[in-house]
């Protein structure tokens, strides 16, 4: 039989295990209103060379980044798989809301009217709101629903609606009314007194 010694001939073999990234992003403002909603994302993972966003519409996007606006109210969710030079890669979700926004208006009753004896009647017809605010275009404001109102000069007033809902999310709107000049009436009697003829 062929003799074995004691020697070790294995041979050692280097492994390298590599630190994974740690994914990590922004959003500008996680909660938002409908109304001119404009969502910021921003990957700020360090070590990251490669990145993929997935939006809960499937839709995906690869930018350092982006931003996206959305045409519904509601929850939504975006994730970020980020991956390095060595092929290791994590991955991060985040949720952010879209808040409904209510949609301002308001009636009024005849919005041209002369000067004597005008009255304005407005009514919002916002539906769904928590308060309201009118500016009256004369440096007045009133918070009722249904607003008689009189003006005391001739001219154009700009009667702004706002609107704030349970969400305390806002909306407004603006129309113009015009007073204008009543006629002042006179006349004259060249002789207010005469004999009959």
């Amino acid at each position: 039989f062929p003799s074995h010694d004691n020697q070790d001939t294995s041979e050692a073999i280097l492994i390298t295990v590599n630190p994974k990234p740690m994914a990590g992003f922004t959003i500008n403002n996680p909660i938002q209103c409908y109304k001119g909603n404009s969502f910021t994302f921003t990957d700020t993972t360090s070590s990251s060379v490669y990145r993929v966003w997935t939006m809960s519409d499937r839709s995906t996007n690869s930018d350092v980044e982006f931003t996206k606006s959305y045409f519904l109210p509601g929850t939504y969710n975006i994730s970020i798989e980020v991956t390095d030079n060595n092929n290791c890669s994590d991955t991060l979700s985040k949720i952010f809301v879209v808040k409904p926004s209510p949609l301002a208006g308001y009636i009024v009753s005849n919005p041209v009217q002369c000067l004597k004896g005008n009255a304005f009647n407005f009514t919002d017809t916002t539906s769904n709101i928590q308060s309201r605010i009118w500016s009256m275009g004369d440096l007045t404001t009133q918070t009722d629903k249904i607003i008689n109102k009189s003006y005391l000069q001739a001219e154009n007033y700009n009667v702004k609606l706002k609107v704030i809902n349970v969400q305390n999310c806002s909306d407004s709107i603006v129309k113009l009314i015009k007073v204008n000049p009543s006629p002042n009436a006179g006349f004259t009697v060249n002789n207010s007194s005469q004999c009959l003829s």
